[in-house]
């Protein structure tokens, strides 16, 4: 199998698995760091799409900035 099918199942089940945990959690701090992990994951697979520019801005605005203002609301 090639390189890029193997990265992208894995950073699909990573971002469906952290998805449905983001959901399911009670703690509002635990569903933040999934939702985390889900931007992760969708970063990844916007590099193997070679779209860098948009994985890059992924990370930094939603994973970076979104997230510690949605933290310090909780």
């Amino acid at each position: 199998m090639p390189l890029e099918l193997i990265l992208f199942i894995v950073f699909a089940a990573v971002a469906a698995v952290s998805s449905v945990l983001m959901i399911t959690r009670a703690n509002p701090v635990i569903s933040a760091l999934f939702l985390v992990l889900n931007f992760g994951a969708l970063a990844g697979l916007y590099l193997i799409l070679n779209a860098q520019f948009i994985a890059v801005v992924q990370v930094i605005v939603y994973a970076g900035a979104i997230m510690v203002l949605f933290l310090f609301v909780i």
